[in-house]
């Protein structure tokens, strides 16, 4: 049977931010090469302090998926490597971005979570990165769905790490490795994890990850999207948490 990677994602406006007429500050960037043997995935959550960080999570998103993807061979063979030259390619990207639009370096606070993949006959090669909270999960075929990288705190209650923080080389964190076909990633936000990342337990909530994650067996892109969509505005997300929600997700079949 042919394989097929399945990119899919969605980001609303949370009840807090439409309340107070503020802007959607999570973002999402997808990609999948047209031979459907690469993809990527990547989610920013803006901090809500910080005035412009739309801006920052918009660029972070955009930038990442192509740098990862064009460094994919050398990154798997040096996690350490990939750390330091990511950070510092997003900073200085930011930093650009600053200055371009003349804003503080700091008020583009965001968190980053990505993975890039790349398809082989039997399995799937993968790199993932994450800096803040939110969460990344995995599957593989007849296994419960597992925690890759959980949210990560701030050194005071309610906060989080972001990649404008000082020590961002020493907070992203990297993985890499090769999972059996069929598997899948997802990533989320802070106000997605609420629902999806029992906290007490630090692992995900099989049922509603396993329900997404089986949408891709059965369903078109499009109507997954739409699908996420209508759970992230009007489903138990919107019930669990007002903040900004994002979800995107690898699945290959």
């Amino acid at each position: 049977m042919r394989s097929l990677i399945k990119v899919v994602g969605a980001a609303v406006k949370g009840k807090s931010h439409i309340r107070k007429g503020m802007p959607c500050q999570d973002k999402i960037n997808i990609w999948r090469a047209k031979d459907k043997k690469n993809a990527g995935i990547a989610l920013s959550d803006g901090a809500g302090s910080s005035p412009y960080s739309q801006i920052g999570a918009e660029y972070s998103v955009n930038a990442v998926i192509p740098f990862v993807k064009n460094h994919f061979d050398g990154y798997l063979n040096s996690l350490y490597k990939a750390k330091i030259e990511i950070s510092e390619y997003l900073t200085n990207g930011l930093k650009k971005v600053a200055n371009e639009s003349a804003i503080e370096f700091d008020d583009l606070a965001c968190t980053l979570l990505f993975v890039v993949i790349r398809r082989k006959k039997n399995s799937v090669k993968y790199i993932a990165g994450h800096i803040g909270d939110g969460a990344i999960f995995y599957e593989q075929e007849s296994m419960n769905v597992q925690v890759l990288s959980e949210p990560e705190r701030g050194e005071y209650a309610n906060t989080t790490v972001f990649l404008t923080s000082k020590n961002i080389k020493s907070k992203l964190r990297i993985y890499s490795g090769i999972l059996k076909r069929p598997t899948g990633f997802m990533i989320m936000s802070d106000g997605a994890a609420d629902t999806l990342y029992i906290r007490k337990t630090k692992s995900p909530n099989q049922i509603y990850c396993k329900q997404i994650f089986n949408w891709c067996k059965n369903y078109s892109q499009k109507r997954i999207s739409q699908a996420l969509i209508k759970n992230l505005e009007d489903g138990v997300f919107k019930e669990v948490s007002s903040d900004d929600c994002s979800l995107s997700l690898i699945k290959v079949t």
